[in-house]
C-alpha cells in the first residue's frame, strides 16, 4: 500500500502534536514537510511546538513575511486589534469570532532570515496556532512564482 507523501506529512504533523502534547509540548522539532501545507519559499524553515507557541526560522525577507503575515490574517477572518511595525520586529494581536488572541510576532535575523512566533497561549488551541502559520507560509510561497 503506497501512501501519498501529502498524507503522510500530516501522519507525522498529527504524530508531533501528540507527542509534543505527551512531553511538554518541548520535545517537538519538526522539518518544515511535517508541518506546513505549503511548499517553496516555506519549505526552507524549521518549526518547534512549546506552550502554546509556533516558532520558526523561515528563508524570506522580513518585508515579504509582514505582507504574508497580513494576507494570512484577512484569508482566515481574524480580527486585526492592534498592530506595531518597526525596523526590525513587527507585532499583530489578532482575534477569532470567539475571542481566542492570536499574538503574532516577525522579527528580522538577517536580510534573508526572519523568525515568526505564533502564541496562541498557554491553553489556547495549538492548531489555531499551526493553521496561522501554515496560511503564512502558503502565502510566502506565493512569492516564489
Amino acid at each position: 500500500m503506497k501512501v501519498s507523501t501529502s498524507k503522510s506529512a500530516v501522519m507525522l504533523a498529527v504524530l508531533c502534536i501528540l507527542l509534543a502534547g505527551t512531553y511538554g509540548c518541548t520535545a517537538c522539532l519538526v522539518g518544515s514537510s511535517a508541518a506546513t501545507v505549503g511548499a517553496g519559499a516555506a519549505g526552507a524553515g524549521v518549526t518547534r511546538f512549546e506552550m502554546g507557541r509556533v516558532t520558526r526560522f523561515e528563508i524570506a525577507q522580513y518585508e515579504d513575511v509582514i505582507e504574508a503575515s497580513r494576507l494570512a490574517a484577512e484569508n482566515l477572518s481574524l480580527n486585526l486589534k492592534e498592530e506595531k511595525i518597526e525596523e526590525n520586529r513587527a507585532s499583530f494581536s489578532y482575534l477569532d469570532d470567539k475571542d481566542q488572541k492570536i499574538d503574532l510576532l516577525i522579527e528580522r535575523r538577517t536580510d534573508t532570515i526572519t523568525y515568526i512566533k505564533v502564541d496562541v497561549g498557554i491553553f489556547g488551541p495549538q492548531g489555531l496556532g499551526l493553521l496561522t502559520l501554515n496560511q503564512i507560509l502558503n502565502e510566502l510561497a506565493k512569492y516564489e512564482t
